[in-house]
């Protein structure tokens, strides 16, 4: 019979030898383990941010995403050094991606209407919802609303004053549509917003005249209740009963498109006896050209030729969509963490992407409402990415969102056809920039210009 065995410290002094190697011995493995835990957390964090950059950033040369400028600029240097060091960065993550435009007819975006009619919001589509119109003004309205002037920085009083801006009401008969998303339908006649005035604090258009206009179409722009806080434009809200007035109709706002510039209307700018600035907006850049009581002539001689230039202008912006140039569609944020997946067809492939093929995945909201199907051919002609970082809540942060730049007309380059290989599903209204953009296409990334080499990283 074995007897148990019998552990018997003879002496205190090897009692506190062997508790002291236990102590050691623990201390070692809880260090470890936490070393392990801080490389993966910041594996994490690196694996987050670089897919997060990896189609928002255009900060790289030729606006191609630099993926360790990015961390180093977002001070991570040592967090970024952590995680190369160690050998546990992922081939994927170091795969570049290059933001493009592509201007095709094919193809009309989807609007964030479309997405969800109650959260919708007119500032997501711009220029998508712009429209070019020829109207008769009918009656003009004036609105005064409450604004701010900061004289400038060199001003020896600089103190913020309270001011006036200006708005008008048109009453328009729409004559004819010249450019206009198929979505949006022009009414006979329309009630249009505009805050431009001439120096001397009238109204740009004069009552009878003849125009055509540039601007954001709203459609049809509901008056808000109280539990209705959202909603610049539905498809109908009159149908959910949130019209005080059922004969509104739509509204379309006719601006500065691409600048918003103020200027004072005399010498004297404060009124020391009201305490208020009167200013205008500059119609220096105002989209809209006075034609003649018939056709489409302009009345004065330097907008002869600036109606082709606007058409040009208008169409190109309407009509681009933001492109993504990536091999590794695997590697990009939303497909990473699944959120993101071709619904249909394939990605791309090693051939695709060794023959430089000319193959593109499209997002399921854009075919579905192009009734675009594999196999579809697409005429696209690619350019530098064109879109910007927004935030309606101004500054920077979660809630940023893309916006196309209409920077004037830019020709695009010759078309090429691309073949639709897949369709993708993505959440493309998550927080920005970690989810795709609305209506985003993605090519293999030997169809990007001047790409920059990350290969040496």
């Amino acid at each position: 019979m074995l007897n148990k065995p019998n552990f018997v410290f003879r002496t205190p002094l090897r009692s506190l030898a062997l508790l002291l190697v236990l102590l050691i011995s623990f201390a070692a493995l809880a260090s470890v383990l936490n070393m392990y835990l801080a490389l993966e957390q910041a594996v994490k964090e690196v694996d987050e941010t670089i897919f997060t950059l990896a189609y928002a950033d255009i900060s790289g040369p030729e606006g191609t995403y630099d993926w360790m400028r990015q961390i180093v600029r977002d001070d991570k240097p040592s967090l970024l050094q952590t995680v190369l060091d160690s050998g546990m960065l992922r081939a994927g993550l170091k795969q570049p991606a290059q933001n493009l435009s592509g201007y095709t007819q094919d193809v009309w975006p989807v609007l964030s209407r479309e997405y969800d009619p109650l959260d919708a919001n007119s500032q997501f589509d711009q220029p998508y919802n712009y429209g070019l119109l020829v109207m008769t003004v009918e009656q003009i309205t004036q609105e005064d609303h409450p604004a701010f002037y900061y004289p400038p920085m060199d001003s020896e009083d600089y103190n913020l004053y309270a001011a006036t801006r200006t708005f008008y009401i048109l009453t328009a008969k729409i004559e004819e549509t010249l450019l206009l998303n198929p979505d949006f339908e022009a009414p006979d006649v329309m009630q249009i917003s505009t805050a431009l005035n001439t120096p001397d604090g009238k109204c740009v258009f004069e009552q009878g005249g003849r125009y055509v206009i540039a601007g954001q179409f709203h459609g049809v722009f509901p008056r808000l209740v109280e539990d209705i806080t959202s909603a610049p434009y539905t498809d109908d809200v009159r149908k959910l009963g949130l019209y005080i007035d059922p004969e509104d109709e739509p509204t379309f706002h006719i601006g500065s498109v691409t600048r918003d510039r103020f200027t004072q209307t005399g010498e004297d700018i404060y009124d020391e006896a009201t305490g208020y600035v009167y200013y205008v907006e500059d119609p220096a850049y105002a989209s809209f050209i006075r034609l003649k009581d018939t056709g489409l002539e302009a009345t004065d001689e330097k907008d002869i030729t600036r109606l082709d230039t606007l058409l040009q202008d208008m169409d190109f912006n309407m009509r681009s969509l933001p492109v993504l140039a990536a091999d590794a569609v695997e590697a990009l944020f939303p497909f990473h963490q699944k959120t993101a997946y071709i619904s249909e067809g394939r990605g791309f492939s090693g051939e695709d992407i060794s023959a430089h093929n000319k193959v593109v995945l499209v997002p399921a909201s854009l075919a579905q409402k192009n009734s675009l199907k594999i196999g579809d051919r697409l005429h696209l002609s690619l350019t530098q990415g064109m879109f910007s970082l927004h935030n309606p809540e101004g500054g920077s942060g979660e809630h940023m969102y893309y916006l196309p730049i209409g920077q004037g007309y830019q020709a695009p380059v010759e078309a090429d056809t691309y073949t639709v290989v897949g369709i993708y599903n993505a959440p493309m209204w998550d927080v920005l920039p970690r989810s795709l953009m609305m209506n985003c296409l993605i090519v293999p990334l030997s169809q990007g210009k001047g790409v920059h080499d990350l290969s040496a990283i």
